[in-house]
């Protein structure tokens, strides 16, 4: 089965490496190369260059691609182009969107994304859709970075989150490019909730870090200010058939080992 990936980070990333053992080709088209086991494709999204091109001979077409710059066109214009694209070719769609989007958030990438997913539903009915939260991954965003510091730097915030492993994020969204779902659109949350200091704190328990409190970045904000209504929205896990979750602490475990005894 050859499935293309529109965007290259971590959860494409991590699919492709549950694919390529398959026997599946896996193509990703990013307007920057990117370490994934499988064909790199230049397109832009929001342009719609290279796009058409790239999901020619592809069974499946999967929107992974996200930006802190640009997301109403990325969302509103990359999204839309993605999916003129694999309907011309006859191939299946998997969109994957923040959690908790809806018109009414305060949250400008939750409000574009909700606008964009209504008019990619519109355009074909037939297509899986997963939401995600924040991720943890050695190579991702959220608590990666951490690992190796020596002093972590704790935005300042009062709102929690329920992280998603990646490789869980990666499970779900394989059996969506399966068609091994009903149609629709799944919202997907991590196992617990925590605020970002019990993050830092277990991680500084392995590792001996220190931990610092700073005001939140300013090109994080958005991020912070989307937490809410991530955590608010319901959970369809139990609908996916993936077995258990991996929970913050397991894969610390899995990754530093376990907290020195006190």
């Amino acid at each position: 089965m050859q499935v293309t990936f529109v965007g290259g980070g971590v959860l494409t990333r991590h699919t492709a490496r549950l694919l390529a053992p398959r026997g599946d080709v896996v193509r990703v088209v990013s307007p920057n190369p990117c370490d994934v086991p499988g064909l790199w494709t230049l397109g832009d999204a929001i342009t719609g260059r290279g796009v058409r091109r790239a999901v020619r001979g592809s069974e499946v077409v999967v929107w992974t691609a996200s930006t802190q710059e640009d997301i109403e066109e990325l969302y509103g214009l990359g999204a839309r182009n993605m999916v003129q694209a694999a309907r011309q070719e006859g191939a299946r769609i998997v969109l994957c969107g923040p959690r908790g989007s809806h018109q009414g958030s305060r949250s400008r990438s939750l409000r574009a994304w909700a606008a964009a997913s209504e008019d990619c539903h519109d355009l074909e009915p037939e297509l899986h859709e997963l939401r995600l939260p924040a991720m943890f991954a050695r190579d991702g965003h959220l608590a990666g970075p951490w690992l190796g510091s020596e002093v972590i730097r704790v935005p300042e915030s009062e709102a929690r989150l329920a992280p998603l492993w990646v490789g869980d994020a990666a499970r779900a969204l394989v059996r969506a490019i399966d068609d091994a779902l009903d149609v629709g659109i799944y919202s997907l949350r991590g196992p617990e909730e925590v605020f970002m200091g019990q993050i830092a704190e277990q991680i500084a328990a392995r590792t001996g870090a220190r931990i610092g409190v700073i005001p939140p970045l300013r090109r994080r904000t958005e991020d912070l200010g989307r937490l809410p209504d991530q955590l608010a929205e319901h959970d369809d896990w139990a609908a996916l058939g993936c077995g258990d979750r991996k929970t913050l602490s397991q894969w610390l475990e899995d990754v530093l080992g376990p907290p020195p005894p006190n």
